[in-house]
């Protein structure tokens, strides 16, 4: 939808809009409600916009999902904040706390004491701990590595087929002396979907 990730400023630029709810998923074009081509294109067929893109540039970016002026009420971008105020809202995104779903979603993916958006450094494989609340069930979720600027790739997924998901993953084929990029990507039966904003881990 209109970049090429020719630059970033993480100050200014912590969180991408990974999905619009008017529109598609910009994640990348193997993904669930990602545009394949033009003709599958809703507003402009831009692929070097997709956000694998920018991850194979180096940008650490978090999720948000946003609304159109049509699209009210399935898209949310969430955070979670020390307090109730616009000043931990944004110093929340800033940290890249924060996940997107077009739904009631509520989902929270930690390493240990750290959550989605943080770096963090580990002595053992690099493990995820995931809590899904759903608003039905939860027919897949997915893990998504990269390792350095590598090629990002699917390296988990299940089936739990349940709203209440509490499910841990440890990464036996990390690489030590590398950071690896997780994200985690949830879809529900009916379709809505969540995506939490990526952590990187530190094997050493």
């Amino acid at each position: 939808m209109g970049t090429d990730w020719r630059d970033n400023d993480p100050a200014v630029e912590p969180v991408v809009e990974i999905y619009q709810g008017h529109r598609q998923n910009y994640e990348e074009p193997q993904a669930p409600k990602a545009a394949k081509d033009a003709a599958d294109s809703i507003g402009g067929y831009q692929p070097l916009g997709y956000v694998w893109n920018a991850f194979r540039k180096g940008y650490k970016l978090g999720f948000e999902v946003s609304s159109d002026h049509v699209s009210t009420h399935i898209s949310y971008a969430v955070v979670y904040a020390e307090r109730p105020t616009r000043e931990a809202i944004l110093d929340a995104f800033k940290k890249r706390h924060s996940y997107g779903a077009n739904d009631n979603i509520i989902l929270d993916v930690r390493c240990g004491d750290r959550m989605m958006g943080d770096d963090v450094v580990t002595r053992t494989p690099p493990k995820l701990d995931i809590v899904v609340e759903g608003t039905a069930p939860v027919a897949r979720i997915d893990v998504v590595r990269q390792i350095g600027l590598e090629t990002l790739a699917y390296v988990y997924s299940a089936e739990p087929k349940q709203r209440s998901v509490r499910l841990s993953w440890t990464d036996t084929a990390a690489r030590r002396g590398a950071t690896q990029m997780y994200y985690v990507r949830i879809q529900q039966q009916g379709g809505a979907m969540a995506w939490a904003s990526p952590l990187w881990i530190r094997y050493e």
